[in-house]
């Protein structure tokens, strides 16, 4: 004889459905602890940066012998994941924010830079905006401060860093502190340095990307 639900037992008919698996993304309390932690371990990172080498002391292939052949089945606790990248990640890097580390000057892995990356991601940028680009939209800004009798070169040189490490960067840097800091120089200057064939002879070409931004 077949057991109808009337033949089942009271605990079976009265036991709650297990609960869900959670979706979506994660909840808004669970990423404040996770976040909190993430800024401590940041916090702490450049607060003793100098107990790191400066570059790495690993052989080839010894950081990928740490990871794991596959992907673990199930999410790791993120307390897990910081203690992973303090063992497997932070060996193998070069520390920028070092105080021995002298090749290069204002990097994005300051403490303010980190910040000003934040808010980025938070509302969902898509892309990073190119040097190029960046060039083209701080030029209202600088219009509306040349009427105001704010310097060309007080603004330029915010920009001298834009295109380092990329091809023409040196030239660009050169033209731009000589252009800017010229009596009554004004956005003819930009137009001028990055029209093509207006460098002076025996400059290198500009980085790639620029043109001529006028109205």
């Amino acid at each position: 004889m077949s057991t109808t639900h009337d033949d089942a037992p009271a605990a079976t008919l009265d036991a709650s459905p297990a609960p869900a698996p959670a979706l979506g993304d994660m909840p808004p309390e669970e990423f404040r602890r996770h976040a909190h932690a993430l800024v401590d371990w940041m916090a702490d990172y450049l607060a003793n940066v100098e107990q790191y080498p400066v570059l790495a002391e690993v052989e080839p292939g010894e950081i990928a012998a740490r990871v794991p052949a596959s992907p673990p089945a199930r999410g790791e606790d993120f307390a897990e994941v910081l203690a992973d990248a303090e063992r497997v990640v932070i060996p193998g890097i070069t520390h920028w924010n070092h105080p021995g580390f002298h090749a290069y000057f204002a990097i994005t892995g300051s403490a303010p830079g980190i910040l000003g990356e934040a808010d980025r991601r938070l509302f969902g940028a898509e892309a990073d905006v190119g040097a190029a680009e960046a060039v083209e939209r701080y030029r209202p800004y600088i219009a509306r401060e040349l009427a105001a009798g704010t310097h060309l070169a007080a603004m330029t040189r915010h920009m001298l860093g834009l295109f380092h490490g990329a091809p023409g960067a040196r030239t660009w840097r050169r033209i731009l502190t000589v252009e800017s800091v010229k009596p009554g120089a004004g956005l003819e200057k930009l137009d001028s340095i990055t029209e093509p064939g207006s460098l002076p002879k025996g400059d290198g070409p500009l980085p790639p990307g620029l043109k001529p931004i006028r109205d």
